[in-house]
């Protein structure tokens, strides 16, 4: 696969295609890129698809928006990306934080979507626990309780260590107009549009995922209606960096049956 540009209204946006054939949009997770997508995808492209990974904006070698663009935002981009390169109607795959775009689109454009794949996909939020707290401490009183002359000098080393324990790692290295992005992401649940989804749908996890848990495959099998759930043993989070040929496979064999 050889990267290709586009300018989506006024940005430069990189993306991959190859092979031909019924077309396969995949939307990769938060802070990865199309690059990390090209085994998956030369395994689909061989199975007589045409494949197109985009390197979402502020991803991989696309540029930042203008501003902390919403899922609502990135949802609209997709569709401009598709209108681009003349994509009437495709199979989308959604992983982790491409999974939320994914999420948006099949509930409220079902008209674009042939099928609908969820690779580990985010956007159910968890009951609030220990990370939870720390996070919204931080965020609601970090800033003025580490201003005090005794703890300003720890400031930097505490609250780096502190986001890393209640695992906001992401937050935490993302800086301008991604922070935003981040922000608004992880604010919105999108458990409401899951049973608005009538599109076909195959739900794939790893077993072993620690960042979307498997529960959450679970619940979206069961508020999606016509949905499939297959679990992958053995792997977590990225499956298509740690079994590209499984989740390949996976998703080929479901969609013979369309």
């Amino acid at each position: 696969m050889q990267d290709q540009q586009i300018i989506i209204d006024k940005l430069n946006i990189n993306y991959k295609i190859a092979g031909k054939g019924r077309c396969i949009l995949i939307l990769h997770g938060w802070g990865s890129s199309s690059e990390r997508w090209q085994e998956t995808a030369k395994i689909l492209s061989q199975a007589g698809f045409k494949v197109v990974v985009p390197d979402l904006p502020c991803f991989g070698k696309s540029v930042e928006p203008p501003f902390g663009w919403s899922m609502g935002d990135y949802a609209e981009f997709v569709l401009k990306f598709a209108k681009e390169l003349n994509l009437d109607k495709f199979f989308l795959i959604g992983h982790s934080f491409g999974g939320r775009i994914a999420i948006k689109l099949g509930a409220v454009y079902p008209e674009k979507i042939q099928g609908l794949i969820l690779v580990g996909a985010a956007g159910i939020e968890s009951a609030r626990g220990f990370k939870s707290k720390i996070f919204l401490f931080l965020a609601k009183l970090g800033n003025s309780l580490f201003s005090l002359p005794l703890l300003k000098k720890l400031y930097p080393r505490a609250r780096k260590t502190i986001y890393l324990l209640a695992r906001t790692k992401d937050y935490f290295e993302a800086e301008g107009v991604r922070k935003e992005i981040f922000k608004k992401v992880i604010s919105e649940d999108l458990t409401t549009f899951l049973s608005q989804i009538k599109t076909p749908t195959l739900l794939v996890w790893g077993k072993k995922d620690r960042l979307t848990p498997l529960k959450h495959g679970y619940l979206m099998k069961e508020k999606i209606p016509n949905s499939t759930l297959e679990v992958i043993p053995n792997f977590g989070h990225a499956l298509n960096l740690e079994c590209p040929q499984k989740l390949a496979t996976a998703i080929i064999k479901w969609l013979k049956t369309l």
